[in-house]
């Protein structure tokens, strides 16, 4: 079972977490969104791929950075990864099974924060990005979200 560590980063002075899932055959980055120095900094091995949940300045800031340092391939839903600007990732659809360092991880197309958003379904945890906040949902006020 793979072990989900939870880094918080700094993005313009918001506290943003960030996880490296610690599998049994590789790492899985989720959320590459800022400090690249420090989601690199627990690593234990080889990065088997960088997870996004969507597509958000805070949660793809340091992505190109922590992708040029790893090699790891990006896996994105398109409906965030063309408006962010992202190139050069493998599209995420509702329903995908991901085997990556020897964890499974389902993908889950959860829009509301943004027309992309996903959540990953890594055994009995799930990570959500800003779908879901301590107390509330994500923001729906914003261009590209909606609270149905």
């Amino acid at each position: 079972m793979a072990e989900i560590e939870r880094v918080a980063v700094s993005f313009d002075g918001f506290e943003v977490n960030a996880y490296v899932v610690h599998a049994p055959e590789g790492e899985v980055i989720v959320d590459a969104g800022a400090e690249p120095e420090r989601i690199l900094g627990r690593l234990r091995g080889e990065v088997a791929a960088i997870l996004i949940t969507h597509g958000h300045a805070d949660h793809i800031g340091a992505l190109e950075e922590v992708r040029r340092e790893t090699g790891a391939p990006v896996y994105m839903h398109p409906a965030d990864a063309e408006p962010a600007g992202v190139a050069g990732y493998d599209p995420l659809e509702d329903g995908r099974l991901l085997e990556l360092g020897g964890e499974s991880f389902r993908v889950l197309h959860t829009p509301g924060h943004s027309p992309g958003s996903v959540t990953f379904v890594v055994g009995e945890d799930q990570l959500v990005g800003d779908l879901i906040l301590p107390g509330s949902v994500g923001r729906t006020d914003i261009p590209g979200a909606s609270w149905e």
